[in-house]
């Protein structure tokens, strides 16, 4: 999750994914690659996620927590890392020790 964004890039970023204004509640703004894993503030890389169904954008910020754990403990390279949570964090999550 991105804090502190200004309104005009959320709108810019609701508007590309065709969201409304009403609608944007329901989302967050996310990065595709988070910034622990190397990911920047860049719009390329911010996307609006949604907080439901489960799992949603909570449960995807405990994909990043554990990816970032497995670099930084040596057992998963950084590149392999960013490829996983922008090509199927969900089956990170469902593989991920539950707890």
């Amino acid at each position: 999750m991105m804090q502190g964004m200004p309104q005009s890039l959320r709108s810019q970023i609701f508007t590309a994914y065709g969201i409304d204004q009403q609608s944007s509640s329901k989302f967050e703004i996310d990065h595709l690659i988070s910034l622990d894993l190397g990911g920047s503030n860049s719009p390329a890389n911010l996307w609006p996620q949604a907080l439901n169904p489960k799992p949603g954008a909570h449960e995807k910020d405990r994909v990043e927590s554990f990816l970032h754990s497995q670099v930084c403990a040596g057992t998963l390279d950084l590149k392999q890392a960013q490829i996983k949570l922008a090509t199927d964090w969900l089956a990170v999550y469902e593989q991920m020790p539950k707890g």
